[in-house]
């Protein structure tokens, strides 16, 4: 029954508890064994009542009484054996150490006996059963360091490879901002040098122009030495055709006056024509350097000042050939008239200076140069005459 199954496991525990103590008292122990050999507890593996079968027999030695206890220890250890080669891993050490305390007390009962033999067959057996255990210990132990080690092993192998990608990611981002950084420079000088290249095409066309106009002067100077001398032949054919009118020679004078007659008209001919080449070659080089000119500023301005962009272009649509026409009169260069129309859109020094690619100190040079080629004194401010010359000119 149930009830007596637990009565018989609180007398197992009593002995357990009893003969575990420092001084048991065995007469206690005996009377809480004969209560328990009483239920006929069948035989079985179970950890505690193998435990009371051994604290039982150790009872009986320590009464005396050997051969009883070799007989239970004896019949302890085929359980035992029996249990260490089916059972688990971790029930199979409980039952070794259980076995090596067995082979221990058995020793001890021989050798009270005087059965050295047995006695030392069951002490060396219980001595292997300590080396073995203690193998095992040291195998356990020295599998724990290796795995320690590998696993220390493993988190440094880990730590080194996410230090090299962290390196190679550190490269990798060091490259990219390296490569970024080249196109960024690239494409600055490429930009630089396509507005290097535009300036350059504006200054050749300017240069172009001016060459242009030096060869219509010439070709004008040539016209005018052509009329010189047509009108050197007027005179003269003038002064023949007075002459023949005082000697009477009518044949000839009719024939002087009809020359003199076509060459009146090829003499106007070539005066109008002379009259309307100068006024091309004077309209077409102000007014191709004038949008030159302010081509080149109103492209500065959009990528340079675009905060004052409007100020500046409005007051650059008032620029006229005009105003240039009187600039080019005081005999300055294009340069100096591009420092002109730079002033008198009140363009700050700074702003200035960027235009041209100079230093603040370069600009105050040329406004000093520039009121020297217009003769203007200390006490005249020459943003307030190019204002006033501009005004002029639109009005």
């Amino acid at each position: 029954m149930v009830w007596e199954s637990g009565i018989a496991i609180a007398y197992i525990n009593l002995v357990v508890a009893e003969t575990i103590r420092t001084d048991p008292d065995w007469n206690k122990v005996s009377k809480y064994i004969e209560k328990v050999e009483s239920f006929n507890i069948p035989v079985n593996n179970n950890m505690a009542y193998l435990h009371y079968l051994h604290r039982k027999n150790v009872a009986y030695s320590r009464q005396g009484k050997y051969q009883l206890s070799i007989k239970g220890l004896l019949e302890l250890l085929e359980i035992l054996n029996y249990s260490i080669e089916r059972s688990e891993t971790d029930h199979a050490q409980r039952f070794e150490v259980l076995q090596q305390i067995t082979y221990l007390a058995l020793a001890k009962n021989y050798e009270a006996i005087g059965d050295y033999k047995e006695a030392y067959k069951y002490k060396v057996l219980e001595t292997e059963k300590i080396t073995g255990q203690a193998k095992k210990e040291m195998y356990k132990v020295i599998k724990e360091v290796e795995t320690k080690y590998d696993v220390k092993a493993k988190v440094r192998e880990i730590e080194v490879l996410r230090e090299q990608n962290l390196y190679q990611q550190k490269i990798r981002y060091l490259f990219g901002g390296i490569s970024l950084l080249l196109l960024v420079i690239l494409s600055i000088l490429i930009y630089l040098f396509k507005v290097k290249c535009k300036a350059a095409l504006k200054d050749m066309e300017i240069i172009q122009m001016e060459k242009d106009e030096i060869e219509l002067q010439i070709s004008l100077k040539e016209e005018q030495a052509r009329l010189a001398e047509l009108e050197k032949y007027k005179t003269l054919s003038e002064m023949r055709l007075i002459r023949l009118e005082a000697e009477g020679k009518e044949m000839e004078l009719v024939s002087l006056r009809k020359s003199k007659e076509e060459l009146d008209k090829q003499i106007e001919l070539y005066s109008s024509d002379l009259e309307r080449y100068e006024a091309l070659i004077a309209e077409n080089k102000e007014r191709k350097m004038t949008e030159l000119l302010i081509e080149e500023l109103v492209t500065f301005i959009n990528r340079k000042l675009a905060n004052r962009k409007d100020e500046y272009i409005s007051k650059l649509e008032r620029i006229n050939d005009k105003f240039i026409e009187k600039l080019s009169t005081s005999n300055i260069s294009k340069t100096y008239i591009k420092y002109c129309i730079c002033f008198v859109i009140d363009m700050d020094m700074k702003e200035t200076a960027q235009f041209f690619s100079v230093e603040v100190s370069s600009v105050h040079v040329m406004r000093y140069r520039l009121k020297s080629k217009l003769n203007l004194g200390n006490e005249m401010d020459l943003n307030f005459y190019l204002c006033n010359m501009l005004q002029d000119s639109v009005s």
